[in-house]
């Protein structure tokens, strides 16, 4: 993709994701682990308009929540978007969009 990135999105990063957290257990060696799974919630509008400005550039969106677990192919009409939770609590897009 000829076009900078972070020219085209990087109006989205920072931007606050509505999620849903759900909190799992399973037992290892007599202890209880916590694995919490991220989502965001249905037609979570900031995503939605990411996804829209990606077709606009001709990519699809990909997006990783903390402990996402996804394939490693590389696509190169694929825009991977990296979401955090911060400090406060909050899930943000961050500023390190790339192709794959």
């Amino acid at each position: 993709m000829s076009q900078n990135l972070s020219g085209i999105f990087n109006s989205f990063a920072g931007k606050e994701i509505s999620v849903v957290e759900r909190v799992s257990y399973y037992k290892y060696d007599g202890h209880e682990i916590p694995l919490t799974s991220v989502s965001p919630v249905e037609n979570e509008p900031t995503l939605k308009a990411l996804k829209t400005e990606a077709a606009k550039a001709g990519l699809s969106l990909r997006v990783w929540f903390p402990g996402t677990v996804g394939t490693m192919d590389y696509r190169t009409d694929r825009l991977n978007v990296h979401v955090s939770k911060e400090a406060d609590g909050k899930y943000r897009i961050q500023n390190n969009f790339n192709i794959g």
